[in-house]
């Protein structure tokens, strides 16, 4: 669908204006293939759909298969004035979806160019759609920001077919024996960067590592934030039975009735993924057995013990890929079943988690070690039970606080970008060039904020709170010896 700006109307209402005829079209163009493939197994950026997914492509895969049929047309409007246009049919048929065929304002853009030459009052006009370049540098875009760029094959394609045409006004004269003076209106659009789609464009072999952090479906911000929501919920869901848990990991400590985790309301990610906790297997209906057995520390072995001894971050991975489903098979609908990134795990073994915080961190979780249960209580909503099977189970539904959702903030169709530029030659063999340019930049501007759900409004950080009422504390976040102190004192 056509985005009709006001200089794309503009631009196309000169050129069908003229009422003259049109003289001998010339017509050329060429047929092209290009052709890549895959040197070495593996996986793309992004290409993975689970952190289990270890599929990717085989060695001598086709990566491309693109073929392209280039028309280039160019005539005479009266004597003094041509037009000229570039056609490009193209279709690659191992390009992920979106990036096949056909998309306008990108280098697969059927209409590339369409522009008259003329003049008017000493001015050599160019109006349409069309490249502007700006510099003579090889290798590098310097001063080349009039046309923004499709980035689908990073530094691999030439410039001029990376170069995206837009509509413009682009105006020029002579000046003096050496000098040039021109004036650029130009439609204002964005560099295209292959991932920055809500869909994280999966599987495209230029995908890049930082727009996979931000859209991808195994590590992108965008899908794992209403994961995280979604173990909050099982923390949330399973106060009761946690507080038993909780009761064995601290020596001597008794939770008040009903109170939940809210003492725990300052206990950090990496204060409870580094304690040891014991947790009581001996049938009291808490947990049993079969709550943990897929657990990497039973080597697959029934368990015969009464209490089991479990590190921090293995519950946690537990919790997060599982929720309260004794299967992991996705019962439970808080469950991750090793979707996103929470938690480094592997295909051979999924449940022989680690934990990294300080140094080669390669999860969420392992980014966020000083994130608070009083954190992740905001993401959390009401408990919903249902019966999955196992009799009642507090199985909650997932994200009902914390979602996500992906806003795209453009220009106007009536907005432009503007720009002139002076060149010379001095008689000693020196050119030089002043280029002003004033426009929309092209890259994003990756803005992440948290909002309140019900009014919108954007949420500020606060230090989280530590006491049984849920009070907020300025001090510090809380360790796991902190907690016990805190908790003997009352506070």
């Amino acid at each position: 669908m056509f985005k009709r700006s006001v200089l794309f109307q503009s631009m196309l209402l000169a050129m069908v204006l003229p009422g003259a005829a049109l003289a001998e079209v010339e017509v050329g163009g060429y047929l092209k293939n290009e052709t890549a493939i895959f040197t070495k197994d593996g996986q793309v950026t992004g290409e993975a759909s689970s952190m289990l997914d270890e599929e990717g492509h085989d060695k001598f895969d086709l990566m491309k298969f693109e073929n392209s049929a280039r028309i280039f047309l160019n005539g005479y409007i009266g004597e003094e004035s041509s037009w000229h246009g570039d056609l490009n049919i193209i279709y690659d048929s191992e390009a992920v979806d979106g990036y096949k065929g056909h998309e306008i304002y990108t280098q697969n853009d059927w209409l590339r160019e369409l522009y008259i030459d003329t003049n008017y009052f000493g001015w050599n006009l160019r109006l349409g759609k069309q490249q502007v370049v700006w510099g003579t540098a090889d290798g590098i875009k310097l001063l080349d920001i009039i046309n923004p760029t499709d980035y689908r094959e990073l530094n691999q394609n030439v410039m001029e077919d990376a170069r995206i045409p837009i509509w413009m006004i682009n105006a020029e004269r002579n000046v003096g024996n050496n000098g040039n003076i021109q004036f650029i209106v130009s439609q204002a659009e964005e560099n295209k960067i292959p991932g920055l789609n809500a869909d994280g464009d999966a599987g495209h072999p230029f995908l890049m590592k930082g727009v996979d952090a931000i859209t991808g479906q195994v590590n992108g911000f965008l899908n794992i934030t209403p994961k995280l929501a979604s173990t909050a919920q099982t923390f949330t869901n399973g106060a009761p039975l946690l507080s038993g848990v909780f009761n064995t990991a601290f020596p001597g400590l008794t939770l008040p009735g009903g109170s939940g985790l809210v003492p725990f309301a300052g206990f950090t990610v990496d204060g409870f993924a580094s304690t040891p906790f014991t947790i009581d297997v001996g049938g009291d209906g808490e947990l049993t057995p079969a709550d943990f057995f897929t657990l990497a520390v039973y080597d697959g072995s029934p368990l015969a013990p009464t209490e089991l001894l479990l590190e921090g971050y293995q519950l946690l991975n537990f919790f997060a890929q599982c929720g309260f489903d004794t299967s992991c098979s996705g019962l439970d609908p808080n469950a991750n079943v090793f979707t996103t990134n929470l938690m480094p795990v592997t295909a051979a073994n999924p449940f022989a988690t680690a934990w990294n915080p300080n140094a080669d961190r390669t999860s969420a979780f392992e980014h966020m070690p000083m994130a608070t249960f009083a954190t992740f209580n905001t993401f959390s909503g009401n408990v919903v039970m249902m019966d999955a099977g196992f009799g009642m189970q507090p199985y909650g539904v997932p994200g009902t606080s914390a979602t996500t959702s992906y806003h795209r903030d453009y220009p106007d169709a009536e907005e432009v970008n503007f720009g002139t530029r002076f060149k010379n030659s001095l008689d000693n063999g020196l050119n030089y060039s002043i280029n002003y340019f004033y426009g929309f930049d092209p890259n994003p501007a990756i803005d992440l904020s948290w909002h309140d759900r019900s009014t919108g409004e954007e949420l500020q950080v606060v230090r989280a709170g530590t006491t049984q009422t849920g009070a907020i504390d300025t001090s510090v976040s809380r360790t796991r010896d902190q907690i016990i102190q805190s908790l003997a004192m009352g506070s």
